[in-house]
């Protein structure tokens, strides 16, 4: 176990409710409460579904460190959700005390405990694999390089996915938007050279070393990725995309959360009853 200052940040909204609902079910069972928890509620001028959040909070995580706020003035603007979630994880960082964070989605949930490494030898990561070469990650990580050589030299940018949860250094998150974004005002962030973390991963470059330890395995959109599910069974978190309501996809998360023993069948009842809210 590392000896270094972390908290874990989330950023969620209203409907990713079923997902934060067995997150938080699941930090009750598996979080090590050392650690702080930050989570920042995204909308888009309204707090609907605030509420059922904020009890789930309340109800599941009172016996730890979590500081639990909806999306303020300061940081409103007129960026898409695909956006403005990036830009709170950075608004995250930036104000952060912490050595490091733990970036989370409310689609990851634990499965076992998570046993941080020792950060100042490495962090682990999720490496693209060689055969996604043409995939969503290479063509982000490329936009984010080109935008950042215009700033500070990015050819040994590293191969890494921006798949949650990562782990990420906020001094450097600090450093990078003083440097891009001098003075900057939140709500101007409205659009974003590449995503927010291979825009990280091009500012440090290799100043940070990481490794290809995937953390994640699980259901990624609305279907089954069996090379996620299987080449991984070591893994610490579960992915089940909100988008994945087939009796298939159901049934396996379903399976891997009573072998986690995360939630009762009341809960796995309640998270069902979630999933059905929003369609």
């Amino acid at each position: 176990m590392t000896d270094e200052n972390i908290e874990f940040v989330l950023v969620t909204f209203y409907y990713d409710l079923a997902q934060f609902y067995m997150l938080c079910l699941s930090i009750k069972k598996y979080h090590d409460k050392q650690h702080k928890i930050k989570i920042i509620y995204n909308h888009d001028g309204d707090l609907k579904g605030f509420d059922k959040f904020e009890k789930i909070v309340k109800e599941h995580l009172c016996k730890f460190d979590v500081t639990f706020v909806s999306r303020d003035a300061e940081i409103t603007s007129t960026a898409d959700g695909w956006t403005s979630q990036q830009i709170l994880k950075w608004y995250l960082a930036y104000h952060s005390t912490s050595d490091w964070q733990v970036v989370l989605d409310s689609k990851n949930f634990y499965i076992k405990p998570f046993v941080i490494p020792n950060l100042s030898n490495s962090a682990p990561a999720f490496s693209i694999p060689p055969q996604d070469e043409d995939n969503f990650s290479n063509i982000e990580m490329s936009r984010a390089q080109q935008f950042i050589k215009n700033y500070k030299h990015a050819d040994d940018i590293q191969q890494f996915s921006a798949m949650t949860p990562w782990i990420w250094k906020p001094a450097k998150i600090q450093e990078m938007l003083d440097a891009v974004w001098p003075n900057k005002t939140w709500i101007h962030l409205n659009e974003l050279p590449g995503t927010e973390w291979f825009l990280y991963l091009a500012w440090i470059g290799n100043d940070i070393k990481y490794h290809s330890q995937q953390l994640m395995t699980g259901i990624w959109g609305s279907e089954n990725i069996p090379a996620l599910i299987t080449s991984n069974l070591s893994a610490i978190f579960w992915t089940h995309h909100r988008f994945a309501q087939s009796n298939e996809s159901i049934n396996l998360t379903k399976s891997v959360i009573k072998t986690a023993e995360i939630a009762s069948e009341e809960e796995i009842d309640e998270w069902l009853s979630y999933t059905r809210y929003f369609n």
